[in-house]
């Protein structure tokens, strides 16, 4: 959904920053996971998988502290 509302004209441009964040968010949390994934074979990866839920967590709450304000994130 954030590619298709991303490109709406009607869209403003503080809000279009914060569909860019999100499309970041997934793509690196999906290489994060798949890294995770690979390496959880060697308990390392356990880790990776762990450091990547607090990312997620400090990312979506930077977000939506912005978003409450109605600013755009960088």
């Amino acid at each position: 959904m954030a590619y298709l509302e991303r490109k709406d004209g009607a869209t403003p441009d503080w809000l279009k920053t914060h569909y860019t964040y999100q499309i970041k968010t997934f793509w690196i949390g999906a290489i994060f996971m798949v890294v995770g994934g690979l390496l959880a074979v060697v308990v390392i990866g356990y880790f990776v998988l762990l450091a990547w839920v607090v990312w997620l967590i400090i990312r979506a709450l930077k977000e939506m502290k912005a978003l409450d304000k109605k600013e755009p994130i960088s």
